[in-house]
């Protein structure tokens, strides 16, 4: 093989084991006859994320809005369920005092009524009103 041909073979390799590599692949799934880089022994990837490791002042911002948001988001909903629990309670407690002042209406209604008819009834200078038993029609 003359020298431009095993030049050509082996930056096909690097790229075929570079072209791996970026995929995400692991030492494990690489192709036959590429040799894997061995990773250093600190820079195994646990499967956890990692927060904040990244010295990118962007990442870092967009990792704080994150938590951020998610705190806000918590807050507002437990703000939310407490005031619907309020809003429930006081609805109830409305509902309430409303049947009773209706009842209670009622009640004066009714006595209004028949203290009413037995004054009418009572006073014998008043003239009969139709439905009274001593109408005469005129």
């Amino acid at each position: 093989m003359n020298q431009p041909t095993k030049l050509l073979i082996a930056s096909l390799f690097v790229a075929a084991s570079s072209a791996v590599l970026a995929q995400g692949g692991t030492p494990g799934n690489v192709a036959p006859g590429v040799i894997a880089p061995v990773p250093a022994p600190g820079s195994i990837n646990t499967g956890a994320p990692a927060s904040s490791t990244s010295a990118d002042p962007f990442v870092q911002k967009r990792e704080a809005d994150a938590a951020a948001k998610k705190e806000y988001k918590e807050k507002r909903s437990a703000t939310k369920a407490e005031y619907k629990a309020n809003q429930a309670a006081a609805k109830s407690e409305y509902k309430t005092e409303k049947a009773e002042a209706k009842s209670d209406m009622k009640m004066e209604k009714r006595e209004a009524s028949t203290e009413r008819s037995s004054a009418i009834a009572a006073d014998p200078a008043k003239p009969a009103m139709p439905g009274q038993t001593n109408y005469s029609g005129k």
